[in-house]
């Protein structure tokens, strides 16, 4: 459900990202739906091996950028993911990344994804691990690596367990980096209430919060955040350290669970 902005590609959150749809890649066949598609990046890259796919997002914002992408066979629509407007049994694939820990009635949603799905499709889905979070107020449930799979076997007959890891380095960085923003807010009040009376010192002020932006990777053209962005196979190159792999099987930190879902 998340956005991709231009400056922030070296950002492992967003490299994960991608790293889950073109993990999902690797099953794609028939009809796909894509619930919780946010701007429909990810949506698109699947429509280049599925027969067709729609994406389902509550955001009306997400929704109306979804519609730059022009893909044929792709096609977005505006929907809440705990009452999906499908019939029973007409999707080969479900995907759904970072939307569980969204949403209040997460049951609700497992059990519509499960009728939806064929009686041999596949259920391919990710949430945050609950210790590796930032606990955003958005996020209403939040799992452990167990319980999210756990819960999963409940409304699935077979949950392949698979994780996506980070260093630790990275979660140092996933520590300080708030506090470096708290920080960085306080000076800018401090020196702003300095620079504030004369003209050149206002100028002095507009150059300070623009070097603070730089080097927190923002932007003055908040419209580069919605620049339609395509998912390409080099990526997976790239990206490789970012890999979905199973369970236990890369050491440093399990920051985000995947499982591939039998009905």
């Amino acid at each position: 459900m998340s956005t991709i902005s231009l400056t922030n590609f070296s950002s492992y959150l967003t490299q994960q990202h991608i790293m889950r749809y073109l993990f999902a890649s690797n099953y794609i066949k028939g009809v796909v739906l894509d619930a919780g598609c946010g701007v429909g990046y990810g949506t698109n890259y699947l429509g280049m091996k599925a027969e067709s796919v729609v994406g389902v997002d509550v955001s009306r914002k997400a929704i109306k950028y979804s519609k730059n992408y022009k893909t044929k066979n792709v096609t977005f629509m505006l929907g809440d993911v705990t009452n999906l407007p499908f019939k029973d049994n007409c999707f080969d694939i479900v995907i759904s990344f970072e939307v569980i820990e969204h949403l209040k009635n997460y049951e609700k949603f497992l059990q519509e994804v499960r009728r939806v799905l064929k009686s041999d499709g596949l259920f391919i889905c990710s949430t945050p691990n609950i210790k590796y979070t930032r606990h955003p107020p958005f996020h209403l449930h939040e799992f452990y690596p167990e319980e999210f799979f756990e819960i999963l076997e409940k409304y699935f007959s077979i949950v392949e367990r698979y994780g996506q890891y980070i260093s630790y380095y990275q979660r140092l960085k996933d520590v300080i980096q708030p506090l470096l923003m708290k920080v960085r807010k306080i000076l800018t009040n401090l020196l702003s209430r300095l620079l504030y009376s004369q003209p050149l010192q206002l100028r002095c002020k507009e150059v300070l919060k623009s070097f603070l932006r730089r080097k927190r990777g923002e932007t003055k053209n908040k419209n580069l955040m919605f620049k339609t962005f395509k998912i390409s196979k080099e990526m997976k190159v790239r990206f490789s350290k970012n890999d979905v792999v199973q369970i236990g099987s890369k050491l440093g930190i399990l920051r985000i669970m995947v499982a591939i879902c039998k009905k």
